[in-house]
């Protein structure tokens, strides 16, 4: 628990520590407290059309739940094509001049297409393309390719798939609550590096349904999904608890946990708002949606983002998370020998320090 927030480890060790609490409830924090807004009945949101169509609104996110894990799947003929071609792909674009920018994107988009297909080829590029961070290797406009591949910044977020989410449920023999628990992750946390606070919350309130969601792109479909499996939870909750008030606490981590907060209430209007959610296609055990203002009892935000964060501290943080997987890459770039492996790791060394480094080339092309 040494992770958990100063003021949240206060909490918990108060007798009278409720964050399921209605402020309503106590009557200074009623009279302070400005009235709810409104929920807009025509107004969307950005997290979804109420169109039916939609290719990747929250309607759509729903429907791809239904459609199951295997919807979207790439097939073994798929996974094994883009493995068996990925090597003639990258000869081909590391064989095109630098200042040829327009046959390069033609290339890389080939490149990030297999990519798509099975991540792990993003390995392969960057054992082939590392030496691009030294500063002599002259090919600014490769590199910057590269990196904004990495960094997600060329890819579609109407089609990139769900990261890991958990739903936590009472352990047997322990009555249900209506108390539900969001915990949103942070860049690169895993579902296990939760588990610490999910235990916490069980501890806290035994009847709880505990949602846990890792970190996913910014307003992409993946992430909607991820929203809507949450959503889902929530109602499936409250609509097996009905004689008890629907109650939500949202502990988020980071800037990932918040743009995952973020998505969830642009989709939360959107279903609580549509006026016929089965004709939309979404299938929820509790219909109506009950405004957010009107379950919502707290937000923890866990090691908060920020807002006011330097350019300098930002670069900084996106070539160290492009580090950590170039370093990956370079050591698996050998030929098994324990020689070939030391010459792995150094230039993995290498490659890194020039990555992050003051005259780092990747810097450079990022501011």
């Amino acid at each position: 628990l040494q992770s958990l927030p100063h003021l949240l480890l206060q909490c918990a060790m108060a007798d009278d520590w409720d964050p399921f609490a209605d402020p309503s409830d106590e009557p200074s924090a009623a009279a302070a407290a400005p009235a709810p807004p409104k929920p807009e009945k025509e107004k969307v949101s950005a997290g979804g059309s109420r169109r039916k169509g939609g290719a990747s609104d929250i309607f759509a996110a729903f429907r791809r739940l239904d459609e199951g894990p295997a919807a979207g799947a790439q097939t073994e003929d798929e996974l094994a094509s883009a493995t068996r071609d990925f090597g003639l792909l990258l000869d081909s674009l590391f064989s095109i001049d630098d200042s040829n920018v327009d046959a390069l994107r033609d290339a890389f988009a080939r490149v990030a297409e297999a990519c798509a297909v099975r991540g792990a080829l993003n390995l392969r590029l960057w054992q082939r393309g590392k030496d691009l961070l030294e500063e002599s290797s002259g090919r600014p406009n490769l590199l910057g390719m590269l990196i904004d591949h990495s960094l997600g910044l060329t890819a579609d977020p109407t089609c990139n798939g769900m990261s890991d989410v958990r739903v936590d449920l009472p352990p047997e023999g322990c009555k249900a609550s209506s108390e539900v628990v969001f915990l949103l992750g942070w860049g690169g946390g895993t579902l296990a590096d939760m588990q610490d606070v999910a235990e916490l919350y069980r501890e806290l309130f035994p009847g709880c349904t505990v949602f846990l969601s890792t970190n996913n792109m910014k307003q992409s479909f993946g992430l909607r999904c991820q929203c809507a499996a949450g959503i889902r939870a929530a109602a499936q909750t409250w609509s097996s608890n009905p004689d008890d008030e629907p109650k939500l606490l949202v502990h988020l981590f980071s800037n990932s946990g918040m743009h995952a907060w973020v998505e969830i209430l642009q989709s939360w209007n959107a279903l609580a708002t549509c006026p016929d959610l089965e004709e939309a296609g979404v299938a929820l055990h509790l219909v109506p949606l009950p405004p957010m203002e009107k379950v919502l009892r707290g937000v923890v935000m866990d090691s908060a983002c920020d807002s006011i964060i330097t350019i300098d501290a930002c670069i900084q943080s996106l070539v160290q998370s492009v580090a950590a997987v170039v370093s990956l890459a370079a050591s698996f770039d050998h030929d098994g020998t324990n020689e070939g492996k030391k010459a792995a790791e150094l230039a993995g060394r290498r490659a890194v320090a020039a990555l992050i480094g003051d005259k780092s080339a990747a810097k450079s092309i990022l501011y």
